[in-house]
């Protein structure tokens, strides 16, 4: 595993360098309590969140008791960016679509003064909400750095937050992507663009019964670039350093 870091520090450095692009991963050992990172000075500064707040969002609105995984909210017939969002949906199927609409629509349910205690004990990023309730994980107000994202899932799969076994459970299978010979993998991307300020994220748990990984990844996103390269990246990083 990391014990071959040092042979394949160059070839993983280079993960980005196909793409023309800047980013960084953390990927941390748990059981061996061991880090290899792509670009450290980049994995410590912080980024919105975007998408991947939903990770935390699905979280306050179970233990918060706001909904469960299968309760469905109506779609109004309001326009949407993507068509996966023109439906109604579930808690479960808005994680899976990324459905911006869904999770604005828990903001109704659920007090700024929560929110606030939540990021706060978790020591989630800078814990900032700032103007706007219904976005303050994509307009910069709420940020977070890779090796955050990767402390914050080891935090919450060791059950050190304050989340019910019940709600985690429930996050899991959620969270759930991929199924390997020996791991499962939990994940979730998340896209920030702002005029030609565009980056990706993907985070993520990969789980066995005697091995933890977790990882985040996070990079520019140039017009154009397909979506799938955040965890494509992620992935091939994860094969480099002989997880995968």
């Amino acid at each position: 595993m990391f014990d071959s870091i040092s042979k394949k520090s160059l070839e993983i450095q280079g993960s980005f360098r196909p793409y023309d692009v800047s980013g960084t991963c953390v990927v941390l050992d748990a059981v061996n309590n061991e880090r290899a990172l792509v670009n450290p000075e980049r994995a410590l500064k912080r980024f919105s969140p975007a998408s991947t707040f939903k990770v935390m969002h699905s979280l306050i609105a179970l233990e918060e008791g706001v909904v469960t995984p299968d309760t469905v909210y109506a779609w109004d017939g309001s326009d949407q960016a993507f068509a996966g969002w023109k439906q109604d949906h579930s808690l479960r199927s808005a994680f899976k679509a990324s459905c911006l609409w869904y999770y604005q629509r828990l903001t109704e349910s659920i007090p700024e003064e929560v929110y606030h205690r939540y990021l706060e004990t978790c020591s989630y990023g800078n814990s900032k909400i700032g103007d706007a309730l219904h976005e303050f994980w994509l307009d910069e107000s709420l940020q977070i750095s890779a090796f955050e994202q990767v402390t914050f899932l080891h935090q919450l799969y060791e059950r050190a937050l304050p989340f019910s076994e019940e709600s985690i459970s429930n996050l899991l299978s959620i969270m759930e992507e991929d199924r390997f010979d020996d791991f499962t993998l939990y994940g979730k991307t998340g896209w920030y663009r702002c005029g030609e300020r565009s980056y990706g994220w993907y985070v993520g748990m990969l789980l066995s019964g005697k091995q933890q990984f977790y990882v985040a990844t996070n990079m520019d996103m140039p017009e154009g670039m397909p979506m799938s390269v955040r965890k494509e990246v992620t992935l091939s990083i994860l094969s480099q350093l002989d997880i995968l």
